[in-house]
């Protein structure tokens, strides 16, 4: 009976202390559950907030891009792009917009990078910038400048960036793109902002057009008549001496001294030989839309307000002396004797000139301009104001002028009307947001 009773006792201590084991495992599993729970959401809870930070951080950047196109919009903006329109007259409408584009986006980021200096001291000279959030807890959120990837179109302001969030060593990254549209109106002839331009443009002689004549008298007269104030010269002259009279010349002729004439004109549209002496001519024009040659073969002494624009070259057989002349060569220019400039006179030289004299003097304010090069055997004496300009080169030796130097100093002034597009820009900066991680 004793002995019942004592393996009774020792199956109730085995079976209570199988019990105790199973309820310490029970509570040792869910306790590990439990800490391991607590652990997981507080990992999930910081991974929230790190993603909470980074969309904090696009809507601070799309804010920051948006405050800054509103100030610069119909400031420094619309005048840069004014500024340029104005200098570049006569563009497509397509090239306008993306220089605006250019233009906007260029003051974005320059003041993006003046904001970078604020907020964080040495983001200055980089291309991100970390923005405290949290100071408990060390929460931030950086933004980066992300480059432009290849193939975006240039018919908007495109500013890629990447947010990145923190939150205690958890991240959390946002890449996207900000975008500012754009839209070109081309101009209307009833528009207001018409600009005036003033500039600089090579000679071309394109203005020159043939007169009009309806006295048949001044066609192809052979000379300079008395009774024409206009004459046209639109026809090859026929030999009328020696052994080959009545052959076709290679150009039109004006035969005899021209002495003293005043207030005349000559037109030609075929290559012209002037004969005779042209000594005390006072207002006289030669003009010819011809590429070929225009010739003079004797004296020019003593002119003055004389104009001589050709689309060819010019070439004088005898001495040259004008004063308060003016002389454009859209070929070559050759001077076989005396070549004097005096009181104001200018002389353009669109390719090479050749001055065969021993001795050019350019005074008085008068300008010799050579776009070619010049060759002169002899000495050519700017004084009293007077200026030789050649872009080219001076008897092989090349010269200090650039284009654009020569261009300012030479070319032609022309003032003209720009009517330009109207530029428009969205209300707001739109933004598109991918999640990373």
């Amino acid at each position: 009976m004793n002995k019942l009773k004592n393996n009774e006792e020792g199956y109730a201590l085995v079976t209570v202390l199988l019990i105790f084991t199973i309820f310490m495992v029970l509570l040792l599993s869910f306790t590990g559950q439990s800490f391991s729970s607590m652990k997981q959401n507080q990992v999930v809870e910081k991974k929230s907030q790190a993603v909470a930070l980074a969309e904090m951080g696009v809507s601070y950047f799309q804010s920051l891009i948006n405050n800054i196109y509103v100030t610069k919009k119909n400031n420094e903006v619309k005048l840069a792009i004014e500024d340029y329109m104005g200098d570049n007259p006569g563009l497509s409408d397509a090239h306008y917009k993306e220089e605006a584009i250019k233009i906007m986006k260029s003051a974005i980021l320059n003041d993006l990078n003046e904001k970078k200096k604020v907020v964080d001291n040495t983001a200055g000279i980089s291309d991100s910038f970390i923005v405290p959030v949290n100071d408990e807890t060390g929460g931030t959120f950086q933004i980066d400048m992300e480059p432009l990837p290849a193939g975006t179109p240039i018919d908007a302001v495109y500013i890629p960036f990447k947010i990145t969030g923190n939150e205690d060593g958890k991240t959390a990254i946002l890449k996207g793109t900000m975008k500012l549209d754009i839209t070109v109106t081309p101009a209307s002839s009833s528009s207001s902002s018409i600009i005036t331009i003033t500039e600089k443009v090579f000679p071309t002689l394109n203005e020159l057009t043939a007169p009009t004549i309806t006295n048949n008298a001044c066609k192809n007269p052979g000379s300079i008549l008395e009774s024409c104030t206009d004459i046209l010269v639109d026809t090859r002259s026929v030999e009328t001496k020696g052994n080959n009279k009545g052959a076709l010349l290679p150009y039109g002729l004006i035969d005899g001294n021209n002495n003293g004439e005043n207030k005349k004109s000559v037109f030609s549209t075929v290559p012209l030989f002037i004969s005779g002496n042209g000594n005390h001519m006072k207002s006289v024009d030669f003009l010819s839309t011809s590429t070929g040659n225009m010739t003079y073969g004797s004296n020019i002494k003593h002119v003055e307000n004389l104009t001589l624009k050709s689309m060819g070259s010019i070439t004088f057989e005898q001495h040259f002396e004008p004063k308060a002349s003016t002389v454009y060569a859209m070929g070559s220019l050759i001077a076989n004797m005396k070549f004097y400039l005096y009181n104001g006179s200018f002389v353009y030289v669109n390719g090479d000139a050749r001055i065969t004299g021993s001795h050019t003097p350019i005074i008085d304010n008068s300008i010799m301009c050579v776009r070619g090069d010049l060759s002169t055997p002899g000495t050519i004496s700017p004084a009293n104001g007077g200026q030789l300009i050649v872009l080219g080169s001076i008897n092989n030796i090349k010269t200090p002028y650039t284009e654009s130097q020569f261009l300012d100093l030479c070319g032609k002034t022309v003032t003209r009307n720009f009517n330009p597009p109207t530029i428009d820009w969205g209300d707001n900066i739109s933004r598109e947001v991918e999640y990373i991680h």
